[in-house]
């Protein structure tokens, strides 16, 4: 069973997908760390669980991003060339973080920084009208609405910062796509699994859901381009080293390949006795 999500919705599976969840797999591919702690406090045995984190198909993100350039992007916006901008692309909802992407935004008018900063927010969803609220509001011209976009990369490169608002993420997936494109990367470390990429070299986090500290987290990136710079390419070499398709795909191989194996031994084991 190959696990992609957390202890929220896990929670809220009922008692017959929960006993199913226990006792039918032979092994757990969990999509990170924070997953397979998930997995373990309810109850899955930690030793038949294995880390197989998403992946990104390198070619294909990075030839649908340069179908635009990020000045023409930044264009089509109305986005000065000196404006500083901040972008989550995802579903607009509460685990993505929708009022604490805004509350972050409040409060980076705090910092000097981040004083000519625009947030971007990406895709659609259940929590747009609280967007569509701030952007009419006391957020008004620092907060740009794009809505769903069939293909979202060129707008990653319209990017100085990747925001991962997320108060739950397994594994993020967009941090990839953003670290390809070498974008740094601001998190929050009681997300989840977005810290597992990130590390100390691909972006910055915040403590806990402390939406002044991630305020802070991109002030320092605004104010410092070497920083930026070096944070975006370590993303990026850590993607091509460790999260392109071919090489998770690898050690999906690999797993599968040993559990077979094993599974294969115990039935063996059992006809013969």
């Amino acid at each position: 069973v190959h696990v992609r999500e957390m202890d929220g919705p896990l929670a809220e599976l009922d008692v017959a997908r929960r006993r199913a969840l226990l006792e039918l797999p032979v092994a757990y591919f969990a999509a990170s760390e924070a997953v397979k702690k998930c997995l373990s406090a309810l109850g899955a045995p930690p030793e038949r669980i294995w880390i197989v984190p998403p992946s990104v198909d390198v070619e294909q993100v990075e030839q649908s991003a340069a179908l635009s350039s990020r000045e023409a992007v930044r264009s089509s916006l109305g986005l000065s060339d000196c404006a500083f901008v901040i972008g989550m692309i995802g579903t607009a909802c509460r685990t993505k973080g929708v009022d604490l992407f805004l509350d972050t935004a409040m409060a980076a008018s705090r910092f000097p920084a981040l004083l000519n900063a625009v947030f971007l927010w990406v895709g659609d969803g259940p929590e747009m009208s609280m967007l569509e609220k701030a952007a009419e509001g006391p957020l008004r011209g620092r907060l740009c609405l794009v809505g769903r976009q069939t293909n979202p990369y060129p707008y990653f490169k319209a990017l100085d910062a990747l925001f991962l608002s997320s108060r739950q993420d397994s594994f993020p997936r967009v941090n990839l796509e953003a670290g390809l494109l070498e974008v740094p990367i601001v998190a929050f470390e009681a997300s989840g699994g977005a810290r597992e990429f990130i590390g100390q070299d691909a972006g910055l986090m915040a403590p806990g859901l402390d939406v002044e500290a991630a305020a802070q987290c991109l002030a320092r990136l605004a104010a410092d381009e070497t920083l930026r710079k070096r944070l975006g390419e370590n993303a990026r070499r850590k993607v091509l080293g460790r999260f392109a398709t071919e090489t998770v795909g690898r050690r999906v191989v690999t797993l599968l390949d040993g559990v077979l194996t094993e599974a294969a031994s115990r039935a063996a084991t059992a006809c013969g006795s």
